[in-house]
């Protein structure tokens, strides 16, 4: 008797292994949960560069499957920046750059997409990018006027900008 009562009682052991185990899986799902809400989509100075992380995969035309890794703000008196690090479905990283202001674009080939090909209008919005041969990551230097100067990190790159237009 006093081992069929001993078998109905769970022992301490697997009831503080379930409680470990739960409580374990409960913090792991808050740190995948907390890892988009640390990011950063309005600059120090206002920039906003998306409403949310879902918003920004559309304007960066991004499937819902890629991953926003860490967004950078550079910011001046003449422009707005951010740079964009982002893990593809296939776990490619890459990135783009979004900015407004005085901005130039250094490439071998530039391809440019909006209403007009002109760069120096300071309200438009701006998404940069680069590819056509790996390794193919945007960067930005800041020129000695003060303006940011976007250009690949190879030289058999496209530098893609297109205007984005707000909705």
């Amino acid at each position: 008797m006093n081992i069929l009562n001993n078998l109905r009682k769970p022992s301490l052991s697997i009831v503080l292994l379930s409680l470990v185990f739960f409580y374990s899986c409960d913090q792991e799902e808050s740190k995948i949960l907390d890892v988009s809400s640390e990011i950063e989509l309005v600059s120090p100075r206002g920039f906003e560069i998306a409403d949310n992380i879902t918003h920004l995969k559309q304007i960066l035309e991004l499937p819902e499957s890629s991953k926003i890794e860490n967004v950078i703000f550079e910011e001046s008196d003449k422009f707005n920046v951010s740079f964009i690090d982002y893990i593809d479905k296939d776990g490619v990283q890459s990135n783009y750059a979004i900015g407004i202001g005085a901005l130039k674009f250094y490439s071998n080939e530039i391809q440019m997409g909006g209403n007009d090909n002109s760069s120096k209008s300071m309200n438009r919005k701006w998404k940069i990018s680069c590819g056509g041969c790996n390794p193919c990551g945007v960067g930005g230097n800041l020129d000695s006027e003060g303006n940011m100067t976007f250009q690949c990190e190879s030289e058999c790159c496209v530098l893609t900008v297109e205007e984005i237009l707000e909705e």
